[in-house]
């Protein structure tokens, strides 16, 4: 069995830190340290406000990337970020796995909490990588 089933029964709610709910990106924070040995930052948002998560996203990815050794990359491997959006800037972020060769996006939504979900089955028309190096 997986390790990530673990997380199968959490849920979302937002500003929790788990172990039994999480947003999107506390999860993230928690399965990047757990499982891949890395300290992502707090970005301090409102997860039920949309406007308020793309404005973090917008800011959060730079803050991110640039001081925290990520880089967009163009195909996902195992532990990467994902950042999911449908404009210009992210508001969703997960975690890309390979699980019995299947490749998808371990994430929190906020319809159905901790989610394994196949890329092309996600509602999002924008998606971009992020490798940590």
């Amino acid at each position: 069995m997986h390790w990530a089933t673990q997380y199968i029964t959490c849920g979302w709610k937002s500003g929790a830190t788990g172990p039994d709910y999480y947003d999107c990106w506390s999860f993230f924070r928690h399965v990047q340290k757990e499982h891949f040995g890395r300290d992502v930052p707090e970005i301090g948002i409102n997860a039920e406000d949309l406007r308020e998560l793309t404005a973090a996203f917008k800011v959060g990815v730079p803050e991110v990337t640039d001081k925290h050794g990520w880089e967009e990359v163009p195909v996902p491997h195992n532990g990467d970020a994902v950042l999911l959006g449908n404009g210009p800037v992210g508001q969703h972020v997960g975690i890309v796995l390979m699980i019995d060769g299947t490749i998808g996006v371990l994430h929190c939504a906020r319809k159905g909490g901790v989610l394994f979900s196949r890329i092309e089955a996600l509602p999002y028309k924008r998606v971009r990588f992020f490798r940590h190096a």
